[in-house]
C-alpha cells in the first residue's frame, strides 16, 4: 500500500510515470523483504499448516500378501479409507513374472469413513512363482447426502 500510494503520487501529482513507477517498486519490495526477513504477518505459517499433514481425500493400502493356497493364488490387503465418507471398494492384484501377467486375486470390502479393514483376496488362476504384483483399487467414496 505505502508503495502504490507514492506511485500515484508521483505518477499523477508529479507527471513523472517512470519514477512513480520504480518508486512503487522500490517501496513495496523493499517492505516485502523486510517482513519476510523478519517473520512479519503474512508470512508466518498459518495454524493448520504447522501441524503438519492432517489426513486424505483417499483409500491407500499396505500390507500385500499374496501365496500359494491350495494350489491357487490368495491373500490379503489392509485397506484404509482417509475419507470422511463410506467406500465400496473392489481391489484385484495383478501377479507377474518378469514382464508376464501369471494371475489375478480379487475381493470386495466396503469401508466407514476413517476406517481400516483387512481384505481376504481369492484367484482362480493355478499358482506359479511371480516376480512382483500390481494393485488396482476399483470403486468411489459413497457421495454425501
Amino acid at each position: 500500500m505505502p508503495g502504490a500510494l507514492g506511485g500515484i503520487l508521483l505518477h499523477v501529482g508529479r507527471g513523472r510515470v517512470w519514477v512513480g513507477l520504480a518508486s512503487a517498486i522500490l517501496i513495496a519490495g523493499s517492505i516485502g523483504a523486510f517482513a519476510h526477513q523478519f517473520g512479519w504477518p503474512p508470512f508466518t505459517d498459518s495454524p493448520i499448516a504447522a501441524e503438519g499433514h492432517q489426513g486424505s481425500n483417499e483409500i491407500t493400502y499396505d500390507n500385500l500378501t499374496v501365496a500359494n493356497v491350495g494350489g491357487r493364488y490368495g491373500g490379503t490387503v489392509e485397506l484404509t479409507n482417509h475419507t470422511d465418507v463410506h467406500a465400496d471398494m473392489s481391489v484385484t492384484v495383478h501377479v507377474y513374472d518378469g514382464e508376464q501377467d501369471v494371475g489375478a486375486i480379487d475381493g470386495y470390502i466396503s469401508l466407514k469413513p476413517h476406517s481400516t479393514g483387512i481384505l481376504d483376496l481369492e484367484g482362480y488362476d493355478q499358482y506359479r512363482p511371480f516376480t512382483d504384483t500390481v494393485v488396482e483399487l476399483f470403486g468411489l467414496p459413497a457421495s454425501v447426502q
